[in-house]
């Protein structure tokens, strides 16, 4: 997945945090992510227990209080893992 935010002015280090309760708490994804001005990206690998208040946000490291976006709640989803039956071997158990 990927978050994206747009910032402008002269090229910043930036800290990427997620929170899975609707931004009661904030855990670091990402510290000092290089960006510029313009849009910028960051590729997540989204960790968490399934839940439908997980949010996003991007802090200037320079400048926490300088907060570059923090989304609305989404969702995450639980992964989903099918179990085929087992097929009896030519070669025995």
């Amino acid at each position: 997945n990927r978050i994206r935010w747009v910032a402008g002015g002269a090229p910043t280090r930036f800290n990427i945090y997620a929170s899975y309760d609707s931004g009661t708490r904030w855990e670091i994804i990402k510290r000092d992510v290089l960006g510029g001005s313009g849009t910028n990206s960051y590729d997540w690998v989204v960790a968490g227990d399934p839940t439908d208040d997980a949010r996003v946000k991007v802090e200037a490291v320079v400048d926490p209080i300088n907060v570059w976006g923090t989304s609305p709640d989404f969702s995450i989803a639980g992964v989903r893992i099918s179990l085929l039956p087992l097929q009896p071997s030519a070669h025995g158990p």
